[in-house]
């Protein structure tokens, strides 16, 4: 009874806005440009979901590679979310770097993506269930892309003690109607 629902996914495309920096909200999410990034074409990126994809660079927290450690993160706005996956793709990967997407929670690392590093934009499914409230992506000296970053929002979790609740006063109900049938 205590788990988190899902409503219809968010997709976040890129296509409506062009070549050009992103402000925050954009998607519910913020963040957009902590990491030097900008919507850029997809002309010489094969994979692409369309003709418009996010660009940046490294923004994984203590790896030593790209901007300051733990910089450039995107943050969902409404609370954490379920993230689904998306289309990522990067260059130029230094010897014993580990890319790909991180998934945050409160502060900690919850679950990694690994990046199949392949030559153009690649669909990378998260497989990971529970709640994300921070993206970091982890990339080669020449940064990144993404399309098509694809997100639930989590419905909210009940109370631990309400089934409990619920159920004590369905049990009133029924003894109090017990007890009036027996007087009758």
């Amino acid at each position: 009874m205590a788990s988190a629902a899902q409503a219809a996914p968010t997709v976040v495309t890129f296509e409506d806005l062009g070549p050009t920096p992103i402000a925050d909200g954009y998607g519910g999410i913020a963040g957009w440009g902590g990491d030097g990034g900008s919507v850029r074409e997809n002309d010489f990126i094969p994979g692409g979901q369309g003709r418009y994809s996010y660009g940046g660079f490294n923004s994984a927290p203590n790896d030593g590679v790209g901007l300051d450690d733990g910089m450039g993160g995107l943050y969902f706005i409404n609370g954490p979310v379920v993230f689904e996956g998306a289309y990522f793709f990067n260059t130029d990967v230094p010897a014993g770097v580990d890319a790909g997407i991180l998934l945050y929670y409160q502060g900690q690392l919850v679950h990694r993506i690994a990046d199949p590093r392949t030559s153009g934009l690649e669909w990378l499914a998260s497989g990971y269930r529970g709640l994300v409230d921070t993206l970091y992506f982890a990339s080669g000296y020449d940064g990144f892309m993404i399309d098509d970053l694809t997100y639930s929002n989590a419905a909210t979790v009940p109370e631990p003690g309400l089934p409990v609740m619920v159920a004590s006063g369905l049990a009133l109900v029924g003894f109090h109607r017990r007890g009036k049938r027996s007087s009758a």
